[in-house]
């Protein structure tokens, strides 16, 4: 999210038909912000540390991405699944489809 000249506008498609009143999802964006961080997850300076990231993004995440791609790779593979054509108008050759 990106604030800027007091309006909130946000790089991933976000519109006000979608989230509703832009005050609203501003409202939202401040209330997560200010949501409380565990102990032991953020050093005095700010910086997150180790534990944090290993917890969000650790083994954890990495085997289901690991899964997730596999499943992306196996759709590619597979002219009979209902997101094959899809995925294939997205990512063209199987190189495309390991860049994504």
């Amino acid at each position: 999210f990106v604030f800027l000249s007091g309006h909130l506008n946000c790089n991933l498609g976000c519109n006000s038909a979608r989230f509703g009143n832009p005050s609203r999802l501003r409202s939202l964006v401040v209330a997560m912000a200010s949501l409380p961080v565990p102990e032991g997850f953020m050093t005095s300076d700010g910086e997150w540390t180790q534990e944090a990231k290993d917890r969000f993004f650790g083994e954890k995440n990495e085997a289901a991405m690991k899964q997730w791609a596999d499943g992306q790779r196996a759709i590619y593979k597979d002219e009979s699944h209902e997101k094959h054509q899809a995925l294939k108008e997205k990512c063209a050759t199987e190189a495309d489809l390991e860049e994504f």
